[in-house]
């Protein structure tokens, strides 16, 4: 699951280039900035490359910028490299 996916729900997508994704037809999972879960929005660029959420509300003729930052959450697993880097012997 990428990062886009938590923030919002899409129909489809294309690749602007590496690491610059635009998608098409956006309903927001979380609020982003003033803009409330469920809010639709005709495209979104997800630009990695910029740092950059760009969310386009096509009536208004506006794009609204946000930066994109980096969490890291709670440790969620701990794997053992020796055991499930061993490659078994057929």
């Amino acid at each position: 699951m990428g990062i886009e996916n938590q923030l919002f729900e899409w129909k489809n997508w294309d690749e602007l280039e590496t690491m610059a994704l635009q998608f098409y037809d956006v309903v927001l999972k979380v609020q982003i900035g003033e803009f409330p879960v469920g809010t639709k929005f005709g495209c979104a660029v997800f630009d990695c490359n910029a740092n950059l959420l760009k969310l386009f509300d096509e009536k208004k003729r506006l794009c609204y910028e946000f930066p994109l930052t980096v969490s890291v959450g709670p440790l969620s697993n701990t794997v053992d490299t020796q055991e499930s880097m061993v490659l078994k012997k057929e």
